[in-house]
Protein backbone atom coordinates (compact mmCIF):
# COMPACT_ATOMS: atom_id res chain seq x y z
CA UNK A 1 0.00 0.00 0.00
CA UNK A 2 1.29 3.80 -0.96
CA UNK A 3 2.31 5.49 2.03
CA UNK A 4 -0.49 8.27 2.90
CA UNK A 5 2.46 10.94 2.65
CA UNK A 6 2.42 9.97 -1.10
CA UNK A 7 -1.36 9.98 -1.77
CA UNK A 8 -3.13 13.52 -2.83
CA UNK A 9 -4.53 15.69 -0.50
CA UNK A 10 -3.02 13.70 2.26
CA UNK A 11 -1.31 17.07 3.31
CA UNK A 12 -4.42 18.74 4.65
CA UNK A 13 -5.87 15.63 6.88
CA UNK A 14 -2.55 15.15 8.17
CA UNK A 15 -1.97 18.25 9.13
CA UNK A 16 -5.08 18.54 11.29
CA UNK A 17 -4.01 15.22 12.53
CA UNK A 18 -6.70 13.27 11.09
CA UNK A 19 -7.20 10.29 8.65
CA UNK A 20 -7.73 11.08 4.92
CA UNK A 21 -10.93 9.83 4.46
CA UNK A 22 -10.39 8.35 0.68
CA UNK A 23 -7.37 6.67 1.94
CA UNK A 24 -9.62 4.95 4.86
CA UNK A 25 -12.69 3.96 1.77
CA UNK A 26 -10.38 2.64 -0.35
CA UNK A 27 -8.83 0.34 2.54
CA UNK A 28 -12.08 -0.62 3.93
CA UNK A 29 -12.99 -1.57 0.32
CA UNK A 30 -9.92 -3.31 -0.39
CA UNK A 31 -11.50 -5.96 2.31
CA UNK A 32 -14.86 -5.94 0.80
CA UNK A 33 -15.30 -4.79 -2.36
CA UNK A 34 -18.14 -6.30 -3.63
CA UNK A 35 -19.02 -6.07 -7.29
CA UNK A 36 -17.81 -3.25 -9.48
CA UNK A 37 -21.34 -1.35 -9.34
CA UNK A 38 -21.55 -2.50 -5.46
CA UNK A 39 -18.35 -0.33 -5.12
CA UNK A 40 -19.53 3.15 -7.34
CA UNK A 41 -22.68 2.63 -4.94
CA UNK A 42 -20.15 3.04 -2.21
CA UNK A 43 -18.24 5.97 -3.16
CA UNK A 44 -21.96 7.41 -4.13
CA UNK A 45 -22.62 7.15 -0.44
CA UNK A 46 -20.10 8.30 0.98
CA UNK A 47 -20.90 11.43 -0.89
CA UNK A 48 -24.02 12.17 0.77
CA UNK A 49 -22.62 11.33 4.02
CA UNK A 50 -19.91 13.56 3.61
CA UNK A 51 -22.32 16.50 2.79
CA UNK A 52 -25.12 14.93 5.46
CA UNK A 53 -22.20 15.52 8.13
CA UNK A 54 -20.97 18.81 7.25
CA UNK A 55 -17.48 17.75 5.76
CA UNK A 56 -16.59 21.19 3.56
CA UNK A 57 -17.51 21.70 0.39
CA UNK A 58 -14.23 20.93 -1.42
CA UNK A 59 -13.95 16.99 0.14
CA UNK A 60 -17.52 16.55 -0.81
CA UNK A 61 -17.08 17.47 -4.51
CA UNK A 62 -13.92 15.80 -4.41
CA UNK A 63 -15.66 12.36 -3.30
CA UNK A 64 -18.52 13.29 -5.83
CA UNK A 65 -16.04 13.96 -8.54
CA UNK A 66 -13.72 10.94 -8.19
CA UNK A 67 -17.25 8.77 -8.11
CA UNK A 68 -18.64 9.65 -11.27
CA UNK A 69 -15.32 9.33 -12.78
CA UNK A 70 -15.54 5.55 -11.60
CA UNK A 71 -19.25 5.38 -12.80
CA UNK A 72 -17.93 6.71 -16.27
CA UNK A 73 -14.96 3.69 -15.88
CA UNK A 74 -16.86 0.91 -15.09
CA UNK A 75 -19.54 2.08 -17.52
CA UNK A 76 -16.83 2.44 -20.86
CA UNK A 77 -14.35 0.19 -19.16
CA UNK A 78 -16.66 -3.16 -17.63
CA UNK A 79 -19.86 -2.61 -19.49
CA UNK A 80 -20.60 -6.44 -19.49
CA UNK A 81 -20.15 -6.21 -15.87
CA UNK A 82 -22.11 -3.85 -14.17
CA UNK A 83 -25.82 -4.43 -13.06
CA UNK A 84 -28.63 -2.99 -14.91
CA UNK A 85 -29.59 -0.72 -12.36
CA UNK A 86 -25.94 0.49 -12.54
CA UNK A 87 -25.88 1.12 -15.87
CA UNK A 88 -28.87 3.07 -15.78
CA UNK A 89 -27.71 5.19 -13.06
CA UNK A 90 -24.71 6.02 -15.48
CA UNK A 91 -27.23 6.51 -18.51
CA UNK A 92 -30.22 8.44 -17.30
CA UNK A 93 -29.71 9.76 -13.67
CA UNK A 94 -26.03 11.33 -13.72
CA UNK A 95 -26.52 13.12 -16.72
CA UNK A 96 -29.67 14.58 -14.81
CA UNK A 97 -27.98 15.74 -12.20
CA UNK A 98 -25.79 17.28 -14.50
CA UNK A 99 -27.69 18.63 -16.41
CA UNK A 100 -28.85 20.31 -13.30
CA UNK A 101 -25.55 21.92 -12.91
CA UNK A 102 -25.48 23.32 -16.51
CA UNK A 103 -22.92 20.70 -18.01
CA UNK A 104 -22.65 17.11 -19.06
CA UNK A 105 -19.32 16.44 -18.40
CA UNK A 106 -17.23 16.51 -14.99
CA UNK A 107 -13.51 17.52 -15.06
CA UNK A 108 -11.40 16.46 -12.91
CA UNK A 109 -8.37 18.07 -11.03
CA UNK A 110 -5.18 15.95 -11.01
CA UNK A 111 -5.45 15.52 -7.82
CA UNK A 112 -9.31 14.11 -7.92
CA UNK A 113 -7.95 11.91 -11.20
CA UNK A 114 -5.15 10.37 -8.52
CA UNK A 115 -7.59 9.50 -6.38
CA UNK A 116 -9.54 8.17 -9.18
CA UNK A 117 -6.78 5.96 -10.32
CA UNK A 118 -6.08 4.51 -6.88
CA UNK A 119 -10.33 3.79 -6.75
CA UNK A 120 -10.28 2.16 -10.05
CA UNK A 121 -7.30 -0.03 -9.15
CA UNK A 122 -9.29 -1.49 -6.63
CA UNK A 123 -11.85 -3.28 -9.20
CA UNK A 124 -8.66 -3.80 -11.86
CA UNK A 125 -9.44 -0.41 -14.01
CA UNK A 126 -6.50 0.99 -15.22
CA UNK A 127 -7.08 4.62 -15.59
CA UNK A 128 -4.08 7.16 -16.52
CA UNK A 129 -4.99 10.54 -14.73
CA UNK A 130 -2.05 12.62 -16.81
CA UNK A 131 0.47 14.89 -15.70
CA UNK A 132 -0.54 17.63 -12.84
CA UNK A 133 -0.11 20.78 -16.10
CA UNK A 134 -2.70 21.80 -17.28
CA UNK A 135 -2.14 21.03 -20.93
CA UNK A 136 -4.59 20.16 -23.43
CA UNK A 137 -3.85 16.36 -23.53
CA UNK A 138 -4.13 16.11 -19.48
CA UNK A 139 -7.74 18.47 -19.33
CA UNK A 140 -8.67 15.59 -22.10
CA UNK A 141 -7.66 12.91 -20.05
CA UNK A 142 -9.48 14.25 -16.44
CA UNK A 143 -12.51 15.03 -18.53
CA UNK A 144 -15.77 12.68 -18.41
CA UNK A 145 -18.58 13.47 -21.34
CA UNK A 146 -21.62 11.27 -20.23
CA UNK A 147 -23.47 13.16 -23.07
CA UNK A 148 -25.05 10.65 -24.93
CA UNK A 149 -22.78 8.17 -23.64
CA UNK A 150 -24.66 4.69 -23.60
CA UNK A 151 -24.66 5.29 -27.38
CA UNK A 152 -21.31 6.20 -28.16
CA UNK A 153 -20.08 2.55 -25.89
CA UNK A 154 -22.82 0.30 -28.01
CA UNK A 155 -21.93 1.63 -31.00
CA UNK A 156 -18.27 1.82 -30.24
CA UNK A 157 -17.54 5.32 -30.67
CA UNK A 158 -15.73 5.95 -27.45
CA UNK A 159 -12.55 7.44 -26.93
CA UNK A 160 -10.82 5.64 -24.23
CA UNK A 161 -10.12 8.06 -21.13
CA UNK A 162 -6.95 9.21 -20.85
CA UNK A 163 -6.58 8.75 -24.78
CA UNK A 164 -6.68 12.58 -26.86
CA UNK A 165 -8.90 12.12 -29.91
CA UNK A 166 -7.19 13.72 -33.21
CA UNK A 167 -10.36 15.34 -35.20
CA UNK A 168 -8.06 14.71 -38.15
CA UNK A 169 -8.22 11.34 -37.84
Amino acid sequence: MVGAEQRPGSEQFAAAGGVNPFDALIEQTRLNIGTISEYCTQWSDMAVFARRSGQPDEVTRTIWNVGLGLDYLAFTERYDQISEGHKIFVREDIPQMLHEESTDQVVLSYEEARLLQMAAAAVNIAYDPGEPEDTPENIQKRTFDFADLEQRVLHGDMPEPGRVVDAEQ
